[in-house]
């Protein structure tokens, strides 16, 4: 018999749509398309298969590729399957794993280049990799036209923002920023509430 291959949606998944859809009132031919679904997930026809989140990791200063465990177990934990992709991969795979993808993780990094947002380099600015933010603003221009989803953490909320046309504070604590930055307990413990800055 042959097997076709189905999105992400598990089994469970699947019967809670088709919940929702018969309080919703839908069409009877709907109906019926979900329940075929279901009997097909159910006699093992169709193959669920997990979401592939694809992971841009970090770039040390010695060029060596570093992804936090817990970026790896937390997309573990959430039912994905994590997959590595760093800028010394070739253009033209990049684009193939960014269609076998279902979703991508930009982890945390040195600083972006200001010039990438149309600012010269202050003093206090941090370590930059421009090849790096190259890439992972090329990459982001990308995957924004397939519509896919994007999470940033630390750095990589910053690059999307410069991708998508913004700026950043090169230097928090020199903009009158009076809160520690680099925290010295555990990342997952919560330093200090949310500050809005507003640039004049």
């Amino acid at each position: 018999m042959k097997r076709t291959m189905l999105a992400i949606f598990d089994q469970e998944e699947v019967e809670a749509i088709e919940r929702r859809n018969f309080r919703k009132g839908i069409t009877a031919e709907n109906r019926e398309k979900i329940k075929n679904v279901i009997m097909l997930v159910q006699k093992g026809v169709l193959i669920m298969r997990k979401p592939i989140i694809c992971i841009i990791p970090e770039c040390d200063s010695k060029g060596n590729i570093v992804v936090k465990k817990e970026y790896l177990h937390s997309i573990e934990m959430a039912g994905g399957i994590p997959a590595i992709l760093s800028f010394y991969t070739d253009c033209k795979d990049s684009i193939n794993f960014i269609d076998c993808s279902d979703g991508f993780l930009l982890t945390g990094g040195p600083d972006v280049n200001p010039l990438f947002y149309g600012e010269e380099p202050i003093e206090e600015c941090g370590s930059i990799n421009p090849e790096l933010d190259k890439f992972e603003i090329e990459l982001l221009s990308v995957i924004k036209r397939t519509g896919k989803p994007v999470l940033g953490i630390c750095r990589g909320i910053q690059v999307i923002n410069v991708a998508l046309g913004g700026t950043l504070i090169q230097d928090l604590p020199t903009y009158k920023a009076k809160f520690g930055h680099n925290q010295k307990a555990k990342g997952t413990v919560l330093t200090h509430s949310t500050i809005k800055l507003v640039k004049s």
